[in-house]
């Protein structure tokens, strides 16, 4: 090596520390100066000295150091899991808890479309299907991993749904899905869970192939009811665990008064692409998923009027959660308005409604989310098959 080397005078160093807080959005800071980047060695330090002591207020501040009550989950304590259980009665949404009747067993029927799990792979039947489209980028890195777990395909739509056999009603799942049990064996409140679950149906249901979309607007429609109402409440659960969590980040960029979200996560991931034929059956050719966030907007949040990327060729807006739950009636939740071709268009979505929309080719905005609300949205971006251009 040339014994004539100096040090390069135009070098700095930077460190980007990714933080999370219990009860609080992910902050990325940046450590540029000298004083910063000790911070990250006073972290870890003897406390002891003063000067130690001093940086170690400063990183409390910054969130390197935390008290033992702030510190959030790990991402594999935030994996997935959907057991049928009392807890999730709650986070029904109370739209499809009031439009879905209270049968007895001679009513229902196990819906013929249940798949086990035993082990760490889906059954070959639906593994395609079921298989991750994109590389999780936050939070866990798929779903828990216990089994046996029932996929359920729901109605119409033919979305598939998984539930593990923990909860109130787990065992009631085994003996139906598993055991294959008569169902005048199982109890009132376990037919109720189940029917709520899309685990059973109502008999002599006569379903079209697909769901249709409401048309709203040129190239818009309404999907309602993509999901079964206790898996919607259990994508509500994990949601707002994960915010609670520390896993939504801050954004003011294109939500001037702010949101919080979390980029392709497993389940936000998931529900993409059990999406993806839906998308492909309104639009007509096929399509692959792009990019897909879960953003939790805040009081006063305005999306202002725009179009999108060519990455966003094709949007689905799905109404994840909304605290309080005004039952999606007008101007109940949070109004989505899209360009049409004589005149814009109002859209309101219950807890698990979705609108789906040219990203490229209509204008869409939302007005001020009223105070005192948080509205979570699944922003699910879709390209034509043959998209090659850069990804998003």
């Amino acid at each position: 090596m040339d014994d004539n080397l100096i040090t390069n005078p135009h070098v700095s160093f930077e460190a980007y520390a990714v933080v999370r807080r219990r009860g609080r959005p992910m902050e990325r800071i940046m450590l540029r100066t000298s004083e910063e980047l000790a911070l990250m060695r006073a972290a870890a330090a003897d406390r002891s000295s003063a000067d130690v002591a001093g940086q170690r207020e400063a990183a409390a501040r910054l969130g390197l150091l935390l008290p033992p009550d702030e510190v959030p989950a790990s991402k594999e304590e935030l994996a997935f899991r959907c057991d049928i259980g009392e807890e999730l009665l709650d986070l029904v949404p109370r739209m499809s808890r009031d439009a879905c009747p209270v049968l007895d067993a001679q009513d229902l029927e196990p819906n013929p479309h249940l798949y086990v799990q035993d082990g760490p792979e889906p059954p070959v039947s639906i593994a395609a299907r079921v298989a991750p489209a994109a590389r999780v980028t936050m939070g866990a890195a798929g779903f828990a991993p216990e089994w046996p777990v029932v996929w359920a395909e729901y109605g119409p739509w033919g979305t598939l749904m998984p539930f593990w056999s923990g909860g109130t009603w787990g065992r009631d799942l085994r003996r139906v899905a598993v055991d294959r049990v008569p169902l005048s064996e199982l109890p009132a409140d376990a037919l109720r869970a189940l029917h709520l679950a899309g685990i059973l149906r109502p008999r002599a249901r006569q379903s079209a192939a697909h769901a249709p979309a409401e048309v709203v607007a040129r190239d818009a429609g309404v999907l309602r009811g993509l999901f079964s109402p206790l898996f919607t409440a259990g994508m509500r659960a994990y949601y707002r665990r994960m915010r609670a969590e520390g896993y939504f980040r801050q954004d003011r960029q294109q939500v001037p008064e702010g949101h919080e979200g979390t980029y392709c996560d497993a389940v936000t991931l998931f529900v993409q692409k059990q999406l993806s034929g839906v998308v492909a059956r309104w639009t007509g050719g096929p399509v692959k998923p792009s990019h897909a966030w879960a953003m939790t907007y805040l009081p006063g949040a305005v999306l202002d009027r725009h179009r999108d990327r060519p990455q966003s060729r094709w949007n689905v807006s799905f109404c994840l959660d909304a605290d309080p739950d005004h039952g999606g009636t007008a101007h109940g939740i949070w109004p989505f308005w899209i360009e049409g071709r004589d005149r814009d268009h109002e859209v309101d979505l219950g807890i698990g409604d979705a609108v789906i929309h040219s990203g490229i080719d209509q204008d869409h905005w939302r007005e001020a989310l009223p105070e005192g609300r948080l509205v979570t949205m699944g922003l699910l971006h879709y390209v034509d098959a043959d998209f090659s251009g850069v990804p998003a």
